[in-house]
């Protein structure tokens, strides 16, 4: 009996601790660094909104842009936020095929109708829409602004902190490198995602299922949104742990006619031809590429030579070395790795508006390698490496004998010479990598500039290389 009776005990207090840990949510704050306001979201997500209306095929179907703007305004009203904000929530459905969906400032959310064709039902859906939510209620696009505006000293700029974006030659519309996210944001939006889906009735899990489908089962489908969205790690185990915060476990809604009607009507529609005018319209995927060209130095198509690397060079300071750079490339952040670049060295590519390369200049970052029980030398961690690249970059291949053991700071690396096809429409690029083992991970320099003229850029490349120091 006295067995039992402790029992019954340890089990009332073990209901208790996981009950206290279950009501233990999590407080979610956007980051501090953010030189804009609220409001000044919404003015630029609003302005960025016009331009993407304008040149992308938004659907123009009463019936499923009612339902996608009714299901993602349920969902923002879970939102959980230290400090509400009315933002204009606006879901739009653009006619594209390829699976994708971003978020602009302010509460301004796209979809491609690819998206909703490759969900199996509802919760699905709502996984997607809930996690862009998260990346508009952390405020993740402007941050990067400010981070990328820190990074250049360009605060104090005429105009403030556009002044600064101006002169990075980035912007949140159609030139969207700061729609591309960090596996930090990605696992705060996952976070955030849970509990809206938890308490609008939605198993949060189905997001996190339905995003492994898509990186597993569709990788070229899915090119342009993993690029943006980096997977940040075991999603299920994540999300199953974040939902032990969220509440007591209830049952889910999975699924609901409206999607299953909407899912139907969309496959009877056809996709708009390349060089036709969408219903609302605006020019196509072609057309608004090229008008895109026209106004900006880092559009694609074929715009100016970016200006030459400056011969004076700045100290970088990054995680656990120090490196020389030319002073007119400023630095951008992103998750693991920095992109260093001229003014016009980001290119659009492509059709979607969350679409980038990188044509000129150099990336650095450390790669985390799989685990294995194998030791792995530097050529087949390099390997891997090179794999992981192609799952974004198909085109992507070694030049045959070009790789070598060399020197970095007095460490043994590995030299790569690798060939790409060009974010400048026609060409081609050279990107020369360089590897080194460190603690952190497989430490990566990769110097990029297009294949004809690669070798002015090379001296430039191996000063860079040449000054690195590891801490």
């Amino acid at each position: 009996m006295g067995f039992r009776k402790s029992m019954v005990v340890t089990f009332v207090a073990f209901f208790l601790v996981a009950t206290a840990l279950a009501a233990e949510r999590r407080k979610f704050k956007p980051a501090r660094i953010n030189f804009f306001s609220t409001e000044k979201d919404i003015s630029l997500g609003s302005e960025a909104a016009a331009e993407v209306d304008k040149k992308f095929p938004i659907l123009e179907d009463k019936t499923a842009a009612t339902y996608l703007q009714n299901l993602g305004r349920k969902l923002a009203r879970y939102a959980p936020s230290k400090k509400k904000v009315d933002y204009p929530w606006t879901f739009k459905l653009v006619n594209a095929e390829p699976i994708n969906a971003f978020a602009l400032p302010g509460g301004f959310i796209y979809v491609n109708r690819g998206t909703i064709e490759a969900a199996k039902n509802e919760s699905e859906l709502a996984g997607v829409l809930s996690h862009e939510i998260g990346h508009v209620v952390m405020r993740h696009s402007t941050n990067r602004a400010s981070k990328a505006i820190l990074a250049q000293g360009a605060l104090g700029a005429a105009g403030g902190a556009m002044g600064g974006l101006a002169q990075l030659g980035i912007g949140f519309g159609l030139n969207s490198v700061m729609l591309k996210y960090s596996r930090k944001a990605e696992t705060q939006s996952d976070q955030m995602a849970t509990y809206i889906l938890y308490d609008a009735g939605y198993d949060p899990r189905a997001m996190a299922n339905f995003f492994q489908t898509l990186e597993k089962k569709y990788p070229r489908q899915t090119a342009n949104f993993f690029s943006s969205h980096p997977s940040p790690g075991n999603r299920v185990r994540n999300v199953n742990k974040e939902l032990l915060r969220a509440g007591p476990r209830k049952s889910y809604r999975s699924d609901s006619p409206a999607f299953q009607n909407i899912k139907r009507r969309l496959s009877r529609m056809a996709y708009p031809k390349k060089g036709s005018r969408t219903s609302a319209g605006s020019t196509s995927e072609k057309s608004a590429t090229a008008s895109s060209s026209s106004s900006s130095s880092s559009s694609s198509g074929a715009p100016s030579s970016p200006p030459a690397p400056s011969s004076k060079t700045r100290i970088h300071e990054g995680k656990g070395f120090t490196m020389e750079v030319p002073d007119n490339w400023p630095a951008l952040e992103r998750d693991q790795e920095t992109a260093f670049f001229p003014k016009g060295g980001m290119i659009q590519v492509g059709d979607e508006p969350s679409s980038m390369g990188q044509a000129y200049g150099a990336i650095i970052g450390y790669f985390e390698p799989p685990p294995s029980d194998e030791y792995r030398n530097i050529e087949q961690l390099t390997d891997e490496f090179v794999t992981s690249l192609r799952r974004s970059n198909p085109d992507l291949r070694i030049t045959r004998g070009s790789g070598k053991r060399i020197r970095v700071d007095r460490r043994t690396a590995y030299s790569l010479l690798l060939e790409n096809s060009s974010p400048l429409a026609g060409r081609q690029e050279k990107d020369w990598l360089v590897t080194v083992r460190r603690p952190a991970g497989l430490f990566y320099a990769i110097f990029i500039a297009p294949q004809n003229v690669f070798p002015q850029y090379r001296s430039t490349f191996e000063v860079m290389l040449g000054s690195i120091e590891f801490r």
